[in-house]
């Protein structure tokens, strides 16, 4: 059997930080890239009221 030893537990704070962390980034930016895209889309070809229909932003969130 071998001895391997857990990074996270035995590791430097800062690249195992980076290592969770850009991931994250990464994947919340295409989240909202693919939000943005979806939006121009939906009111291009549906409609104003089409996307005001699923768009969370208004006088409610204020």
């Amino acid at each position: 059997m071998s001895s391997l030893t857990n990074s996270f537990l035995t590791g430097l704070l800062g690249p195992i930080y980076a290592r969770t962390a850009l991931p994250i980034i990464f994947v919340m930016g295409m989240n909202g890239l693919l939000a943005v895209a979806e939006a121009l889309f939906l009111g291009h070809f549906v409609g104003a009221d089409a996307l005001a229909a699923v768009t969370p932003v208004g006088e409610g969130w204020v």
